[in-house]
């Protein structure tokens, strides 16, 4: 049985991972965002260089999302 008020209080691990999660959608966002205006003005090699930041932001936010999903189906919080 947990604490009075622990559940209302939140969890710190479930903020962290949200916190971690918001963070790297953020980042994917800005990466997109970064692609899409440079797309038309930038040399292949930058445009690739620019392409591959927004997959590894991309991934690193679906990784922080599972790992968020997971914990809240682990703890119920």
């Amino acid at each position: 049985m947990e604490p009075s008020g622990a559940k209302a209080e939140g969890c710190a691990d479930k903020r962290r991972l949200v916190d971690r999660y918001g963070k790297a959608t953020e980042a994917y966002l800005q990466s997109m965002h970064e692609l899409r205006v440079r797309v038309a003005t930038s040399p292949k090699t930058d445009y690739e260089r620019l392409r591959r930041a927004a997959e590894e932001a991309r991934e690193t936010a679906e990784q922080a999302r599972i790992a968020l999903d997971q914990h809240l189906a682990a703890h119920d919080c």
